[in-house]
């Protein structure tokens, strides 16, 4: 019994090498080629213009206490890509712009009357991105035009000043498909009961996408 078993053992390594070495296999081969990589694009527009040149920058003038003006502007995607989208405000500087009687009272300056008149001595003040509220909200549109999403980001509960001071990319306005376009409305609002002080004042900013 054991002489058969160990001729049985003999046998199967002679199969196992002998398979071996024809080395007979079934193949097959596939080839893809002009394989290509091709990176996506992220581009915006606003306003039908790329890049962004206004003319003539946004002005709001003739401002008072209790007034609220508007800016709007539409935001296109261009690319490929949906896109996340961010607005700054940054830049703010704040300027006399020439001094009146009821400003120069207002400072406790003494006023000496003329074509134009001046004002000497008190204290002056000019910083009205404080007195300023600021309202910002979003509709974006699918590429028929066809209102597809809205959102209120501010609701006068921040001042021209606190938005300046943001210090990070801005606030986010929200994702536009490719295609697709955002309505971007803001709007800017002298406090009640902002003083003589502000009379003719003026604020620059820069907006940033």
């Amino acid at each position: 019994m054991k002489r058969i078993i160990l001729s049985l053992a003999v046998i199967a390594v002679v199969a196992v090498v002998a398979v071996g070495a024809t080395r007979a296999y079934f193949s097959d081969t596939e080839t893809s080629t002009g394989n290509t990589f091709t990176a996506g694009t992220i581009d915006i527009a606003v306003d039908n213009m790329n890049p962004w040149q206004r003319s003539v920058p946004f002005a709001l003038v003739d401002m008072k206490p209790s007034q609220v003006d508007y800016t709007n502007f539409t935001i296109k995607n261009v690319g490929t890509n949906p896109v996340n989208v961010w607005k700054k405000v940054s830049g703010v500087t704040t300027a006399e712009e020439g001094i009146n009687e009821p400003e120069c009272a207002y400072y406790t300056g003494a006023w000496t009357p003329g074509t134009p008149g001046s004002c000497s001595g008190g204290t002056s003040k000019n910083d009205i991105d404080t007195v300023i509220k600021y309202d910002l909200s979003v509709v974006v549109k699918d590429a028929q035009g066809v209102a597809k999403w809205n959102q209120t980001l501010y609701n006068e509960n921040k001042t021209i000043a606190q938005i300046n001071a943001m210090q990070n990319d801005g606030t986010f306005l929200g994702m536009i498909p490719e295609g697709w376009s955002m309505d971007v409305t803001e709007s800017y609002h002298m406090l009640s009961d902002t003083g003589n002080w502000a009379q003719s004042d003026k604020m620059t900013f820069d907006i940033t996408l």
